[in-house]
């Protein structure tokens, strides 16, 4: 029972000092999170996929998450909800909480999948081309993964705030470079 009521009063402590981000710090931790991997892969996707058809997916996709938003707006106001667990609980009961969870669970499954692997084509690129060493991609996918696991551990994470800002610092080079290799190839 000490053991309920110390965990309770730990949790109501971490919930009274949650500092909630912004309206901008929110927009540029969701651009760093989920749009610059696919802004990075863009031009490749571009070079699998052809100007034509990548050009009509991107479209397509782009109406489709549109629609798809305002649909889930809708549903938000008519329910009152406040997440897309609520919304799908409060339409079809306990089964549209699971039905909701399991692909929120799976999109963010595969956005750490595509992170990591992002990571792990660069870093292997940068070691093995540009430093001139020859390192397993095991190896590196090891290191990153303890690398990595070990930031899980930081409960607080306003603790990265200047790693985010470098981080942002850094999309913005990265987008510039690849922006203006894209538009002197086409030239």
């Amino acid at each position: 029972m000490d053991k309920n009521r110390l965990g309770e009063s730990s949790c109501e402590e971490d919930k009274a000092n949650l500092k909630l981000l912004g309206p901008v710090a929110t927009f540029f931790t969701l651009i760093k999170g989920f749009v610059c991997t696919g802004i990075l892969y863009l031009p490749k996707g571009f070079v699998n996929g052809g100007w034509g058809f990548s050009i009509f997916s991107l479209v397509f996709t782009a109406c489709l998450s549109y629609y798809s938003s305002l649909l889930i707006l809708e549903v938000r106001l008519k329910t009152k909800s406040k997440s897309y667990t609520e919304c799908g609980e409060k339409v079809f009961g306990n089964k549209g909480r699971i039905i909701v969870n399991i692909p929120l669970a799976a999109s963010q499954i595969g956005f750490v999948c595509a992170f990591l692997y992002f990571i792990l084509e660069n870093c292997t690129n940068i070691v093995n081309y540009a430093l001139g060493i020859s390192i397993s991609r095991n190896l590196i996918a090891l290191i990153w993964l303890a690398i990595i696991s070990s930031f899980s551990l930081v409960r607080r994470i306003e603790i990265f705030a200047p790693a985010h800002l470098f981080a942002n610092i850094m999309v913005i080079i990265t987008l510039s470079v690849v922006i203006t290799y894209g538009i002197s190839n086409m030239v």
